[in-house]
């Protein structure tokens, strides 16, 4: 469901750009959480692949990070 939003998302600012209007913000950031083995990394670089292939990202690249890396 998420992605077929992010992908109407595209549509609608693809439009209003043509348009000469201001596209709708797009926040990408994700957090997949999870215990270990449920498929959070795969299911980020699938993602960041998604991403790319919508245009959105150059090089698709995904950056991960672990939880002590967002702590304080």
């Amino acid at each position: 469901m998420q992605i077929r939003q992010l992908v109407q998302t595209c549509q609608i600012n693809y439009e209003r750009e043509l348009n000469g209007e201001k596209p709708l913000e797009m926040p990408l950031n994700r957090l997949f959480l999870g215990n270990p083995g449920t498929g959070k990394t795969t299911t980020a670089v699938l993602y960041g692949k998604i991403l790319k292939g919508l245009g959105i990202l150059s090089d698709g690249a995904v950056e991960l990070k672990n939880p002590v890396d967002l702590m304080g």
